[in-house]
C-alpha cells in the first residue's frame, strides 16, 4: 500500500512539474495532456502547495522578458 501511495505521489509530482510552467493563476493551457482543467482541479491542492513557487517564478520570468523586449523595442524606435 505504501509503495502504491509513493508511486501515486510521484505521478502527481510529474504532472505538477509538467503543468506548473504553463499555469498562470487560474488559467490553464489545454495543449498538454497533463495541463487540462480536470487535471488542475484534481491536483489543485498539490499545485498550490508544491508548485506555487515555480508558478510565480515562471510568471515573473515571463513578465521580465516582456519588459525587456518592450524596452528594446522602444530603444530601437527612439534611435531609428
Amino acid at each position: 500500500m505504501l509503495q502504491k501511495n509513493i508511486a501515486n505521489l510521484r505521478i502527481k509530482k510529474v504532472a505538477c512539474w509538467n503543468c506548473c510552467k504553463l499555469i498562470t493563476k487560474d488559467f490553464v493551457i489545454n495543449t498538454n495532456e497533463f495541463c487540462n482543467l480536470e487535471c488542475y482541479q484534481k491536483y489543485n491542492r498539490l499545485y498550490l502547495i508544491s508548485c506555487q513557487f515555480y508558478i510565480r517564478l515562471n510568471v515573473q520570468v515571463a513578465i521580465n522578458n516582456l519588459n525587456l523586449k518592450m524596452e528594446q523595442y522602444l530603444m530601437s524606435v527612439a534611435f531609428a
